[in-house]
């Protein structure tokens, strides 16, 4: 008499996922789950908002006392070095802020995990690293985006009343004011790619944060000491001026100087990308 035997339920194996196999989604939602609970990515944040809306109020706040601290200051001096359009000036002046807290906080999202030993853990369970690295760059980018939405919506509602005092009407629903709105946005969310990126190949958040913020703000001091059109011809292919033209109206610049701005600006993040991408293949981490 031989013994029963029993048939595997093929069913139950069939429904269980193959070992070893993790999808993008599921890495996309342990990045998010780390960004929402660490503590310097959540300040970060924070920092931008309050930044962002603060210099909007402080800004309308200037525009608005600035004429009884001073009686021979008129609304027409006041508006000349502007523009006739000062709601899109308020914006670039506001956004100079937004981006250097969006590159800060594109630089903390990945060296805080270097220094704790997180990103190590990351690779583990993701050998093959890249798809761990291009979530991490794809939520920094939505995070500067946003950021950066946000931070030019805040200004045109902040500074609204104040430029209608003085009969600068402005709606969100205007074309070019949207542009600006849209350009900006774009801005920072490539800033924050091109932070983390950049950030990936240093193991240091001062370090990081040296080479984005000098790259955007002292590089470009630098080449304007320097004398001669050349100079100046080379300043406008850095990222930060390049990226800054797409916070100008189309109809002033037109779309072939915003597209032709946004491909170097685009460029440059690119490159950013490859060489984290190919850096992290090849070192040790």
């Amino acid at each position: 008499m031989s013994a029963p035997t029993i048939a595997p339920d093929l069913r139950v194996a069939a429904a269980q996922p193959a070992p070893g196999k993790l999808s993008f989604a599921r890495i996309m939602e342990s990045e998010w789950i780390k960004f929402t609970t660490i503590r310097s990515t959540l300040w970060g944040v924070a920092l931008a908002l309050v930044g962002g809306a603060g210099l909007a109020g402080l800004m309308a706040y200037a525009f608005l006392v600035g004429p009884s601290l001073d009686s021979t200051l008129t609304a027409a001096e006041m508006f000349r070095e502007i523009g006739d359009r000062p709601a899109l000036a308020l914006i670039g002046f506001d956004i100079k802020l937004t981006y250097a807290l969006v590159a800060i906080l594109g630089v903390l999202l990945i060296s805080t995990e270097r220094g704790s030993g997180l990103w190590n853990t990351t690779l583990v369970a993701v050998p093959s690293r890249t798809p761990a690295l291009t979530a991490k760059l794809l939520l920094s980018g939505v995070a500067g985006t946003v950021l950066g939405f946000v931070a030019a919506v805040a200004t045109v509602l902040i500074t609204a009343p104040t430029l209608a005092h003085y009969g600068f009407e402005q709606s969100l629903l205007d074309p070019i004011l949207a542009q600006v709105v849209v350009g900006a946005a774009v801005f920072t969310g490539l800033i924050g790619v091109m932070s983390t990126a950049v950030a990936s190949v240093v193991r240091s958040t001062a370090a990081g944060a040296g080479i984005v913020l000098g790259l955007f703000l002292i590089v470009p001091s630098i080449f304007g000491l320097i004398p001669g059109e050349f100079a100046a011809q080379l300043a406008q292919l850095l990222p930060g001026a390049a990226g800054m033209v797409l916070l100008q109206p189309v109809d002033t610049i037109g779309w072939s100087m915003l597209a032709t701005s946004f491909l170097v600006f685009f460029g440059w993040v690119v490159a950013s990308v490859v060489l984290a991408l190919v850096l992290l293949k090849r070192k040790d981490v």
